[in-house]
């Protein structure tokens, strides 16, 4: 039976470099995070995220990546794969994800499940949803 939850993400670090500029107003970035989550998903998590900026401003931009988590979901402990697109449009950043499928080991094996978030100008953290289910 899918479980739902909530939680927050504490963004701990985040290392972005120009790996490609395609023209003056076009660039695509690639950024190294690290993040706690607490609540419905509890652990540390590293990502590697490329990011495609389409204005000279950084006002727009598309959001493709991986994160590798290390922690607890719904009381059983092990290791999973997220792997998110989303973007940053007028100021808000809006994250779809879902785990890869037999990404999860020891207790998440078997872990399947969705999410995202939404955060916009002004929000002093980032929460997140997400619902799950162990096959």
């Amino acid at each position: 039976m899918k479980q739902h939850g909530t939680g927050h993400i504490d963004v701990k670090s985040w290392e972005e470099e120009l790996y490609l500029q395609i023209d003056p107003d076009r660039k695509l970035n690639r950024a190294h995070v690290t993040q706690r989550f607490t609540g419905v998903i509890e652990g540390e998590a590293t990502s590697e995220c490329l990011i495609a900026y389409v204005r000279a401003d950084d006002s727009l931009s598309s959001i493709a990546g991986l994160t590798h988590v290390v922690g607890t979901v719904g009381g059983r402990t092990g290791e999973f794969v997220l792997q998110a697109k989303g973007g940053y449009s007028d100021g808000s950043v809006e994250v779809e994800w879902f785990v890869v499928p037999d990404s999860g080991i020891g207790g998440l094996a078997g872990l399947t499940g969705e999410g995202g978030y939404v955060l916009r100008p002004g929000d002093a953290q980032v929460d997140v949803t997400f619902s799950f289910d162990f096959a």
